[in-house]
């Protein structure tokens, strides 16, 4: 079954909204979950270097993809990692739609907190401060209620067992 905006589809929208849904999973779990993401089958790592800022020191990692990757691109992005502290201060991209000469676009990761033992960064600032990107409320579970996998409607789950602690970084 499938649902938008809680109306079930016809089946012939159905294959389409689950590729798109799919393909946006992909990619916004590319934004949480780099970190982890880098040890992905298809996923290309290359030491470019170390940047000098001030008193920082940042390795920087040129990530590309394989064409087996689960959404083959010639995306390419440059993560500036804190030699001291290793966590992704910045990345910058240049996506494939848009060309080869463009200028990199960059992005600032702040506000780190740490659930359930994963460190996530919960903005994203983009460089000249013209765009942000927040997660709020971030919740760890240590179980979920059955109907988040099997109803078409929206759970509540403040109604759930109590989640994980996180802990700010």
């Amino acid at each position: 079954q499938s649902t938008l905006g809680g109306e079930p589809l016809i089946e012939a929208d159905v294959k389409k909204n689950i590729d798109i849904g799919y393909k946006r999973t992909i990619e916004h779990t590319y934004w949480l979950l780099m970190p982890l993401r880098l040890k992905d089958p298809g996923m290309r790592l290359r030491y470019e270097g170390e940047l000098k800022a001030g008193p920082v020191t940042y390795d920087m990692i040129l990530v590309t993809f394989d064409e087996d990757n689960e959404l083959p691109s010639k995306d390419r992005y440059k993560l500036y990692i804190n030699r001291a502290t290793h966590m992704i201060e910045q990345w910058s991209y240049v996506l494939e739609g848009q060309g080869a000469n463009s200028s990199p676009i960059a992005w600032q990761w702040e506000d780190w907190l740490e659930v359930g033992g994963l460190k996530l960064s919960l903005r994203k600032t983009q460089a000249g401060g013209d765009m942000d990107i927040v997660l709020e409320g971030v919740q760890l579970f240590g179980t979920l209620p059955d109907a988040v996998f099997t109803s078409t409607a929206p759970v509540d789950l403040t109604a759930s067992p109590a989640p994980a602690p996180a802990s700010a970084q």
